[in-house]
Order: structure tokens, then sequence, then C-alpha cells
């Protein structure tokens, strides 16, 4: 009974809301082989192999993203040739430093994130994405660089500075004004 209760608490927690929640409890078990500071993890799925994934710190993780750190070819091998000698490929993923993955990206094997980069959302990232990069697409390749991206931010968040952009109201006025 009292592991089953452990068991409830550990799935209410991974199903919270609260990505930092999350991401402090996955931290905090060891469940991936490094996972840093300031982080935030939205997915629900933790990866069938854990252990090949390296998180650093400030990284955040939307909702939906995927780490494929294996693939299972192997077995479609063995039966077209009526053998077992195929062995199912693994790989590591390192995500470094300051970086953002949009929603319902995937990142496969083999991989590595660079330092202050985003992922856009609904990538496939394939190979290595040097750091201060945008990637985005499918596969993923450098669509931009991050200082023009947060240039293109501080003038945004300049333009609303002065208003609560969580107010329903504020958001009406704002965004709605010409309908």
């Amino acid at each position: 009974m009292k592991n089953i209760k452990k068991q409830l608490i550990v799935l209410r927690l991974l199903l919270t809301r609260n990505p930092i929640k999350r991401a402090n409890y996955l931290k905090k078990k060891n469940i991936f082989k490094e996972f840093g500071d300031d982080c935030w993890y939205q997915p629900i799925k933790i990866p069938t192999q854990p252990k090949l994934i390296k998180i650093g710190n400030n990284v955040k993780i939307a909702t939906e993203v995927l780490f494929m750190e294996h693939d299972i070819i192997h077995n479609m091998f063995n039966k077209k040739n009526q053998t077992d000698i195929f062995r199912e490929k693994l790989g590591t993923i390192v995500i470094e430093d300051n970086v953002f993955i949009g929603a319902r990206s995937i990142i496969l094997y083999n991989t590595k994130i660079g330092k202050n980069c985003v992922i856009a959302a609904g990538s496939v990232v394939t190979h290595d994405i040097p750091e201060n990069c945008i990637a985005g697409g499918v596969p993923a390749k450098v669509i931009g660089n991050i200082n023009d991206l947060e240039k293109k931010y501080e003038k945004y968040s300049l333009k609303y500075s002065d208003y609560n952009l969580h107010d329903d109201e504020v958001l009406e006025k704002l965004f709605w004004k010409d309908n």
C-alpha cells in the first residue's frame, strides 16, 4: 500500500502543470545523466534511456517535447534476416546552458544543442546545433541568431511594459481592438 501511495505522489507530480516543480523533482531523483539548475520541464513523458541525456542550466523544455535516445530499427532487420545480430542503436543528447526547446520538438540521439539556443516549436533536431542560434524545421536548420531575437523581444517588452498581459481586459483592448 505504501508503494502505491508513493507511485501516486510521483504521478501527480509529473502531471502537475508546474514545469519548475517537475524539473526539480527529476533533478532530485537523478532521472537524467545531468540536470542543471533553474530549468523547466513541461513534457509528461520520461525518455526510455534518460541516463543518456544531459541538460544544462536555465533550460526550458516546452510541452510534448520528445527525446529519442535510441531507435528500434534493429528489430526490423532481425526479423527480415531471421537473425538477432542487429542491436538497438543508442546515443547521447546534450543540451547546454540557456536553451529553449519549443513545443512538440523531437531531439534525436547523437545530438548536441549549444549554449544560448532556441529550437522552434515542431522542429526535429537530427544533428548538432551551434551556440547562439535559432534552429527550426524538419530537419532543424539554423534560421537565425539569438542576438537578433533578443533585440526583437526587447522592443516588444518595451512596447508592453506598462500593461499587465495576464489581465483579460487588457488583452482584449490590446489585441482585439480592431474587431
